[in-house]
């Protein structure tokens, strides 16, 4: 018998053409039939729709929706609300999973059944640089520890790496606390949220992310709104 689906990966996509392949790839050559893709295209005019569809039509466990374009925590909590996974984890549509990862985050997961699980990654660069800094200095690897007990949401913010992508939550407290649409760095607010509604954390230095630096990103982009958002 087949099992459920254990993890649901959901991916906002707003013309993002040039790096859905890695993406993608990422996702489909892990072949892991525990887990399931949510790909929400954001009103793309780039042909991001056309590529999700011609790569995932047929393919199990993967699932396109086209939207119009409501920004990337409207693409988010569509996604969320649409998962069927025990967890929920999201992806930027021009970062990748890292290679080989999807099995041991899982292994983690159903080992110790955190509330919440925070990951590593890896910075890449377009010519092909990576750079790996170990971000989580605050938190033993691999101990399952009391939210409240420990003091959680302050040693997350003392990392100050609000990365959405960093924490894997489970389901049901993604689908009670939804990302503020129309806001940027909405992370910053929504993360702390989710951890204090989260009981359990555990942190495992499994690289899953590699978070992909590139120029005209939300992080990397100073304006008046990005500036009274944040």
């Amino acid at each position: 018998m087949k099992e459920d689906v254990y993890l649901s990966i959901i991916i906002p996509v707003y013309n993002a053409i040039d790096h859905l392949d890695k993406c993608v790839d990422s996702i489909t050559l892990q072949n892991n039939e525990l887990v399931e893709a949510i790909f929400v295209n954001d009103g793309s005019t780039d042909g991001s729709d056309l590529y999700l569809e011609s790569r995932c039509s047929g393919k199990d466990n993967i699932k396109v929706i086209n939207k119009n374009n409501g920004g990337i925590s409207s693409a988010r909590n569509v996604g969320i609300n649409e998962a069927r996974g025990k967890y929920i984890c999201l992806l930027d549509s021009d970062d990748a999973l890292s290679m080989g990862s999807l099995q041991k985050v899982i292994s983690c997961l159903k080992k110790n059944e955190p509330d919440v699980l925070m990951v590593d990654y890896i910075r890449t660069w377009v010519d092909g640089g990576v750079y790996y800094r170990n971000p989580s200095k605050n938190f033993i690897s691999n101990k399952l520890l009391d939210v409240e007990k420990s003091d959680v949401v302050s040693k997350v913010y003392d990392d100050s790496e609000l990365y959405p992508w960093k924490f894997i939550f489970k389901s049901a407290i993604y689908k009670k606390n939804l990302f503020i649409e129309g806001v940027s760095f909405e992370d910053i607010r929504s993360i702390p949220l989710l951890i204090s509604s989260s009981k359990t954390f555990l942190y495992t230095p499994i690289i899953f992310i590699r978070y992909l630096q590139r120029q005209g990103s939300t992080v990397n982009t100073k304006n008046i709104k990005n500036v009274i958002d944040l």
